[in-house]
């Protein structure tokens, strides 16, 4: 159902404000500034310009009087931020209550204030002016506003010209993309929009989206052609948009290799191609910490063979894992076998170049994997292009390229169907993913990839006997994927193989030891397995521990379900074994649910300690629940009657807590329009004041409107 909201006009949708609105010279201004000179000032500005119906009020409150007796559409304020009520409430009023709606704000602002245009642009306003203002540099300012207004149908288009203007000004590119994107997919559709989205990504870099979009553009609208040329020509040196790769600058690479003349000739032959910084390494341990301290690479080469007969896929997997999903990494080698290539395609975006080779030939190589990847034509690049994109989180790119992927003829329906899997997956859509998958293998034998993927999906969906069967399946077609080995071992525990569990765990460990997945699954794994003392360095971090705790506290909540009570005092005491004084924080959620267990089972003084130091460390929830329970035990134990559990008294189960709302999520979520201005559209940089919701708009506003949110 679309937002509508009444007008003098009558009604219509508030995603389509139109700039009419503002230019038409009979609406009703208002302007809400304490001094009685620069109110003055605007008047005569506005005056001057064909307005006639303007109100001046000196306070918030004053102007939500003026707007309740008189039909008011634009409203120009102060900041007012040493009353009670600011220009903030102002900005709120439209988005919290229907009947003014079609009020529009434009903003005054002190030199001095910090808040930036974006936290005002976010909550709806039309423009930003100085406050600081004169007859003529207001009326410039106002001109300007107009200007934009009748070059633009929507407010909204009108509004996103000066965000335009000001991120350029500024040269922030990477929040110019963001916003154009926004602007694309939730307010205009239109062939120009999409140009100003193309834009912004060749300024940000992001030359693949932008070659991929300005196909796309060009094949849905041909009107935009010479437009699409233009912007290629003027940011890729050539109007070629079909056929054209791009050249690929890389400033910062990371050589693997323990022969030292072969890192000496990549230093060079990097050096000659432009590439800045270059980090060698001549060990698997002095590589992990570069990955770990230093800068994202453009690109990582590496050996097969290492010391310690330690194989290439292992740093690889590394790589993959410490940021550097979306990089390429090329062996350098000639010692990869027939054997390793099912792996080396498993982890994707992995190219060989062999050595040695005379340097010429190593740049041609080079060049044309760097394109290869940056500009991927063939389906296996652009496969595997989209997965990376994916593991990475660029969700934007992957639906870019699988566009064009699932249009190309030359690549067979499964591979198709597998990456519409892979998408649903990565958007938690399981069962989604899973009829895809299945119906995918009508169309072939599936490959590890499916199998694999149908076993992640079933570990999600809680089918774990099946998925135990596939990712076993694939481990065999394909071994040595870490990724595969932690999910085989949370897997293998759940139907009841915990020492198989602890087996497959230390596997991923010997690939992959300080990847934090890894750490995590071995360390739950060995506690579940009284292996306490293994893993007392892991758990010094403390997402390993939570890890470990919320696995350990479920195992013994499952087992205390089952009445399995030595069992579940066993799961317990190793949590808080393993933990030995780490994060009481943590280690209070297992105290509580220890606590109340042996209070089930009358052993009362036993559940008095546990509960007490719940009560001590946990955080607030914990706090209450312990405080009640140890209350009771101890009346209990005073009086020498049995306890007396109540229904609120239960375990808690270790779950993922959401992250917080921010104040403006939240009033996101309250307010009532879908889109007023670039409401929604553009990004707050999270200091906008004035968001309390418990401080609520006066009564005699809110009462006006019978389907306000209070």
């Amino acid at each position: 159902m679309e937002t509508q909201a009444k007008t003098p006009g009558g009604a219509r949708e508030l995603n389509a404000i139109k700039s009419a609105f503002i230019l038409d010279k009979k609406i009703g201004i208002l302007i809400v500034e304490p001094t009685m000179s620069i109110a003055g000032t605007v008047r005569r500005v506005l005056l001057e310009n064909g307005y006639s119906n303007i109100f001046i009020a000196h306070s918030v409150l004053d102007a939500f009087n003026t707007i309740g007796n008189n039909a008011v559409g634009w409203m120009i304020t102060a900041p007012l931020k040493d009353e009670r009520l600011t220009a903030w409430h102002c900005l709120r009023l439209p988005l919290e209550v229907s009947l003014y709606s079609q009020i529009m704000v434009s903003v005054l602002t002190n030199d001095e204030e910090e808040t930036s245009f974006e936290d005002y642009y976010a909550l709806g306003a039309l423009s930003i002016h100085t406050r600081q203002l004169t007859y003529n540099s207001f009326q410039d300012e106002i001109g300007e506003l107009f200007s934009r207004l009748q070059k633009n149908e929507l407010v909204a288009d009108a509004i996103a010209v000066d965000v335009r203007k000001r991120f350029e000004a500024n040269k922030s590119w990477d929040k110019l993309e963001r916003f154009e994107e926004r602007l694309t997919t939730l307010l205009s559709h239109n062939p120009a929009q999409k140009l100003h989205l193309i834009e912004a990504r060749f300024k940000n870099s992001s030359k693949l989206e932008a070659m991929i979009e300005i196909k796309q553009l060009v094949t849905d609208h041909p009107e935009t052609l010479a437009d699409a040329k233009a912007l290629s020509q003027k940011y890729l040196g050539t109007a070629d948009i079909q056929t054209f790769r791009g050249q690929v600058a890389i400033l910062t690479a990371l050589i693997l290799d323990p022969d030292a003349s072969q890192q000496q000739f990549l230093r060079t032959t990097l050096t000659e191609m432009g590439v800045e910084i270059i980090v060698c390494c001549t060990t698997l341990e002095a590589a992990c910490e570069s990955l770990h301290a230093g800068p994202v690479f453009d690109v990582v080469f590496t050996e097969w063979k290492l010391a310690n007969k330690v194989e290439g896929h292992a740093f690889i997997q590394h790589v993959r894992q410490h940021g550097h999903e979306a990089q390429p990494v090329i062996i350098h080698s000639s010692l990869v076998k027939p054997e390793d290539m099912p792996l080396i395609d498993d982890l994707k975006g992995v190219f060989i170049i062999t050595k040695p080779s005379p340097k010429k030939q190593f740049k041609q190589a080079l060049t044309e994997v760097l394109e290869r990847w940056a500009f991927p034509q063939e389906g296996t690049d652009i496969e595997n292009k989209i997965v990376n994109a994916l593991s990475a989180g660029n969700r934007s790119q992957a639906l870019s390229l699988n566009k064009g992927f699932q249009l190309h003829k030359k690549i067979e329906g499964q591979r198709k169907e597998y990456i519409r899997g892979m998408i649903a997956f990565s958007e938690g859509n399981y069962q989604e993913a899973k009829s895809i998958i299945l119906q995918s293998a009508k169309l072939g034998v599936p490959s590890y990839r499916e199998i694999s993927l149908l076993g992640k999906i079933l570990l999600r969906l809680g089918d774990h006997a099946s998925a135990l069967k596939f990712l076993d399946q694939a481990n065999t077609m394909v071994p040595g994927n870490i990724e595969r080995l932690c999910n085989l071992a949370d897997v293998s525990a759940e139907v009841g193989k915990p020492e198989r569990a602890l087996q497959i765990a230390t596997e991923a460990r010997k690939i992959g030891g300080d990847i934090g997945m890894v750490q995590s699954v071995f360390a739950k794994h060995a506690v579940a397995n009284g292996m306490v003392e293994e893993v007392a360095d892991l758990l010094e971090t403390e997402s390993t521990a939570r890890d470990m705790i919320g696995y350990m506290n479920n195992l013994g909540i499952a087992h205390a379900a089952a009445q399995k009570w030595a069992e579940s005092e066993v799961a317990y005491r190793n949590a808080m074994a393993a933990m030995n004084g780490r994060h009481p924080h943590l280690v209070a959620l297992v105290s509580y649910n220890f606590g109340l267990s042996m209070a089930r089972q009358n052993r009362l003084p036993d559940a008095l300690a546990l509960l007490r130091d719940a009560e001590i460390h946990g955080e607030a929830p914990i706090k209450r629940k312990a405080a009640d329970l140890r209350d009771r035990v101890e009346k209990s134990i005073a009086q020498k009657v049995p306890l007396v559990l109540k229904e609120v008294h239960r375990e808690i189960s270790a779950i993922q807590t959401p992250e917080a709302m921010s104040k403006l999520e939240q009033f996101e979520e309250r307010a009532k329009p879908d889109f007023h201005g670039l409401f929604r559209i553009l990004n707050s940089d999270g200091r906008t004041p004035g968001l309390d919701l418990t401080s609520e708009l006066p009564k005699s506003v809110l009462r006006k409107d019978e389907n306000t949110i209070v």
